[in-house]
């Protein structure tokens, strides 16, 4: 509970931060803390603040945002069924301006990133058709 207080505490003022500087250190603060939190927090708090950031006007941001945010996802292991489609639906859209991004830095970090992030993409999807699976076959065989 205490950490997770922290790492509100991080969200809120990341929002307000204007210095990259402080917006490096704060998403190294998600990194860190996303080791110790639970997937809920990592899935409704980390995740669209690493999302928002990729959209920064600053190169390097945009370059740790890309990596914090797969580094993150890959640690998810339990989530709900409304996040099932979090990658096609909020991820990816997100993230494709990053293949064209006018930097290579940032070009670099994203191809870096985009393995572990399909792997991630590919557990979610998994995951998502073995819940299905199991409520067909726990619902008599009936298509719900």
């Amino acid at each position: 509970p205490a950490l997770v207080i922290l790492l509100q505490l991080v969200l809120s003022a990341i929002r307000h931060v204007q210095r990259p500087s402080s917006k490096l250190v704060a998403l190294q603060l998600l990194h860190d803390f996303s080791n110790y939190v639970d997937d809920e927090a990592r899935l409704q708090r980390i995740v669209p603040t690493a999302v928002s950031l990729i959209d920064d006007t600053d190169t390097l941001v945009r370059a740790v945002a890309i990596r914090v945010l797969a580094s993150v996802v890959s640690n998810i292991r339990t989530f709900p069924p409304s996040d099932a489609l979090l990658f096609p639906q909020y991820i990816f859209p997100r993230v494709d301006a990053l293949v064209n991004d006018p930097d290579v830095l940032v070009r670099v970090a994203f191809a870096e990133s985009i393995g572990k992030l399909a792997q991630s993409a590919r557990w979610f999807l998994d995951v998502n058709e073995g819940m299905k699976l199991h409520e067909t076959i726990k619902g008599g065989g009936s298509k719900r």
